[in-house]
């Protein structure tokens, strides 16, 4: 495969090579050289006799990999990007850890390790900087895993130092002047370890020096431990004036004082927090805090330094395995280099974790290279990651092991290499990466609960078992969107910077933190005719750790006061009576969850205030209920157990005092129901499949640009709903857009993976449907036909009018158009041809009337049209404007 790959290329170089880039960030975006942009590589092509296989491919971008500040390493790494240039490529340096690390735990307050990245970062920004193929910086340096505040127990530092029990015992080992073991310690397995208490680990064996050998690694442990919680302390001290203040807000009883800093210790905190599992106090909400602002204090500071040092430069946030750190990173990074791998988080082979792409995005605000796989999964399954990865948003793909590529590694269904060559090609030649999603529902991850684990690590949240699983498995099982499009995901601060007007719909699952600034956002949001739902938990941070409560301007969004006090239930909801939000519920009709058919463990009861009304009630009952109509007593004004639904303006506020999503998930009942009243009220895309409302086969987004990814994955033809206000026509190949009077269906005549684009002609309104077919849209001709169906009268006559796009239609210009009657096979012409002079106005548009009920419309520009402009390799120009918001 790959020698018929070179035996047919020819390396141009462009002309980026020979000028410094001009980069810029448009949102999730990225410009080069003023225009779209995208960047495709692979992990590991390290040499340049790689480069011509690598760039046969379809790469356009190498990544150089600096761990060390050696001249010699320097040198090598510029001759690499020198050779990239020459090939055409575009460069990112990546920055990982090596010896100028020496292996530390990374935190800025510690002197040595501020000194020996400095020192890094002085030695190969001035060498590397200087290339003008450079797009930008990957910063893998500031892995949380590397940070101090991730610190484990003593056997996670020995499996992080030593990799493997084989490598410790050596290292422990004693050995003679010639190098022969004669001492070596009794580990066999790192579980042996993790049993046995310190003072007999000290003397693990009869061998002195051996012993010398485990007390000098204990004794760098404790030292990390003592680090560690000299910076908790600082960070508490800076949180809270006094150690009566501390108290007071952990609400420390009398047999949990502390006398001093000295004596404050995370340790100390989750000891009590074991004693409490469901108290969530302050203070784990505090240590949470400082674990998840140590990677991002670190990311900030890595990031800062790049662009002081090298202005004018990119920089992205690396070595991201986790989505904790995505959703928080920092906004002076620019993008983010996704590797949320199965094995790093959920074991995703088929899609690979694309919410990672989402949650990475929060709202468009950053640029996301999505990381790959390709020995994951059979090349099958690469493919289906690499589109995924575009429909979800990604500027960039990253195929995370040139090995298997370059050594013609196969599957059961090819090779990766083929497998790669045709995606990348194919993703080019149809534009698909680099555009914006524009999703009518938002999500609020506050990553405090920890979801399903992955890997070594909580991946989702810091708290640990905190209202387990919490929102994770929503997430998860929502990765593919429904069958209304994909999601955005959002950090609660992102709530005033992102505009929320282009939702319909904003979820806070397990929200601990909503600062007041982003609840005077959402009330804003709500009365201007949004929904926004909520459970437990949210603005915990704000109500002072009590999670049971809800602060001031949550509480005056839902009209309801939590009563103080959470208790174990077993109960299901109910649907209390008909609401106008939620259609689909049927008075009667009761849940379901995963808890032996139960769907809520842990509740506190409300008080509703005036103007809430109840949605659910609860009962504890886990059979499955029937549509009743029956009498509904008028809402007491009393505590009890439910969900309500407070109308706020022209919006409305939905409450549920559980977790609304740890135990009821798709496929419970009445899950479907409710969500798809939520998620359809607005949508801007509607795939029609006669399944559930979350596709497993399939998938469907909307971009800013109007255009619509639809993707079957089994046989299905698809057939998708937009929202189309504007009466505009749409370029659907092997399939029609089909113009109602009301909806506008793009339709398929066979299944995989379709591209619609808005095309710049828009229809006169009239009661008729319009069926449109493209023959052909290019800067020589259009060619398309039509055909009016309807009443007699309705299909007497209708009015297109086209502006400027692929086809061009300059002020003033002139076109030769030409009318062709078809016959009801659609294959003999009639004689009704008609061919006349059009000019366009000085507006740029073009106005063509037609009367035949089916006919084909073929225009030719009879002024010469402009050149191409010229474009960087594998760059497009989108030339569609940004398509209308549905109001709410």
């Amino acid at each position: 495969m790959i020698r018929m790959l070179l035996a047919g290329i020819v390396l141009v170089l462009t002309m980026h090579g020979a000028h410094a880039l001009i980069l810029a960030q448009q949102g999730n975006q990225l410009l080069i050289d003023g225009q779209p942009a995208t960047l495709t590589f692979a992990r590991g092509c390290q040499t340049v006799a790689d480069l011509p296989m690598y760039r046969a491919l379809g790469f356009n971008t190498l990544l150089v990999t600096a761990d060390s500040p050696g001249s010699r390493q320097l040198t090598n790494l510029e001759t690499l990007a020198d050779a990239a240039a020459k090939a055409g490529l575009f460069v990112l340096v990546e920055l990982t850890n090596g010896v100028w690390s020496a292996d530390q735990y990374a935190d800025m307050r510690d002197k040595n390790y501020a000194e020996n990245a400095t020192y890094f970062l002085n030695a190969v920004i001035p060498r590397l900087s200087k290339h003008p193929n450079v797009v930008g910086w990957v910063i893998s340096t500031a892995d949380e895993a590397q940070s101090l505040s991730s610190l484990g127990t003593f056997v996670d530092y020995l499996k992080r130092k030593y990799g493997t029990v084989e490598n410790l015992k050596d290292a422990w080992s004693d050995r003679n002047e010639d190098g022969h073991v004669i001492a070596a310690p009794p580990v066999t397995s790192f579980a042996l370890l993790t049993v046995l208490p310190l003072d007999r680990l000290l003397h693990l064996s009869a061998s002195k020096a051996v012993n010398e050998k485990i007390i000098a690694d204990v004794t760098a442990y404790q030292g990390l431990i003592k680090a560690r919680n000299s910076y908790f302390q600082a960070a508490m001290q800076q949180r809270y004036q006094s150690l009566e203040e501390l108290t007071l807000n952990w609400q420390c009883a009398d047999d949990w004082q502390y006398d001093s800093w000295d004596t404050l210790t995370i340790e100390s905190v989750l000891k009590h927090a074991q004693s409490h599992p469901l108290a969530s106090p302050q203070s784990m909400l505090a240590l949470a805090r400082f674990q998840l602002d140590a990677p991002v204090v670190l990311m900030d500071w890595w990031a800062k330094q790049l662009a002081l040092r090298d202005p004018g430069r990119l920089v992205f946030a690396g070595g991201q395995h986790s989505y904790r750190t995505i959703i928080s990173l920092p906004h002076s990074v620019n993008g983010v280099l996704t590797e949320c791998y199965p094995g790093y988080a959920e074991a995703d082979l088929e899609m690979q974790n694309p919410h990672a792409i989402d949650m990475a995005r929060r709202g468009n605000q950053f640029i996301v290279l999505a990381g790959v796989q390709a020995h994951s999964s059979d090349p099958a399954g690469l493919a289906s990651a690499m589109y995924t990865a575009a429909v979800h948003g990604a500027a960039g793909i990253c195929i995370t092991d040139w090995a298997a590529l370059r050594n013609g590694t196969e599957g059961a269904s090819g090779d990766y290499a083929a497998t790669v060559h045709a995606s990348l090609a194919d993703m080019q030649r149809r534009d698909l990466l680099g555009r914006a999603p524009l999703p009518t529902i938002a999500i609020v991850y506050s990553p405090y609960a920890p979801g399903p684990r992955g890997g070594k690590r909580a991946i989702y949240g810091y708290l640990p078992d905190f209202l387990y699983p919490g929102p994770g498995m929503l997430f998860f099982y929502l990765r593919g969107g429904t069958r209304f499009g994909q999601f955005d995901y959002l950090a609660a601060d992102d709530l005033t910077r992102v505009p929320l007007t282009r939702y319909q719909t904003i979820l806070l699952p397990s929200a601990l933190d909503v600062p007041e600034a982003a609840q005077r956002a959402l009330l804003s949001f709500v009365q201007g005719g949004g929904t926004v739902v909520a459970d437990i938990g949210a603005g915990t941070v704000q109500a002072n750790g009590n999670f049971y409560f809800l602060p001031e301007g949550l509480m005056n969004l839902f009209h309801v006061v939590n009563v103080p006090g959470i208790k174990h239930v077993r109960q299901n909801l109910e649907v209390y009576q008909p609401h106008a939000r939620f259609p689909s519920l049927h008075a009667g009709l009761r849940t379901n969850g995963i808890a032996g058919g139960y769907m809520i463990a842990q509740a506190v009861m409300v008080t509703p205030l005036a103007g809430a009304q109840l949605l659910f009630s609860t009962v504890e009952d886990n059979h499955l209920g029937k549509p009743t109509v029956r009498a509904r007593a008028v809402l007491p004004v009393k505590p009890t157990y439910g969900v309500f639904a407070n109308q706020f303006g022209l919006g409305y506020a939905v409450y549920a005092p559980f977790a609304l999503y740890q135990l009821w998930l798709p496929g419970n009942w009445l899950f479907g129901e409710f969500h798809q009243d939520l998620f359809s009220r607005g949508a801007s895309v509607a795939l029609q499949r006669p399944i559930d409302f979350i596709p497993s086969l399939a998938s469907v987004s909307r971009y800013a640009d109007g255009s619509v990814f639809v993707w079957t994955r089994d046989q299905t033809r698809p057939e998708v709903e937009v929202s189309n206000s504007a009466r505009r026509l749409y370029d659907v190949r092997q399939g029609h857009c089909e113009l109602g009077e009301e909806t506008t269906r793009l339709c398929y005549d066979i299944s995989g993976f379709h591209v619609a684009n808005p095309l710049p002609i828009w229809v006169k309104p009239t009661p008729a449907t319009v069926r449109f077919v493209t023959n052909q849209i290019d800067r020589r001709m259009m060619d398309f036909d039509l055909e009016v169906t309807g009443e007699a009268e309705d299909r007497s006559s209708l009015t297109l009018r086209i502006g400027n796009g692929l086809y061009p239609v300059t002020p003033n210009s002139r076109h030769r158009l030409l009318l062709t009657g078809l016959a009801d096979t659609q294959t003999a012409l009639l004689d009704t041809d008609e061919t006349m002079t059009l000019q366009a106005d000085a507006h740029g548009v073009l106005i063509v009337n037609t009367t035949a009920a089916r006919c084909r419309v073929r225009l030719i520009p009879l002024d010469a049209p402009p050149p191409p402009a010229v474009k960087s390799d594998d760059v497009l120009i989108d030339l569609m404007p940004e398509f209308e918001v549905t109001p709410r």
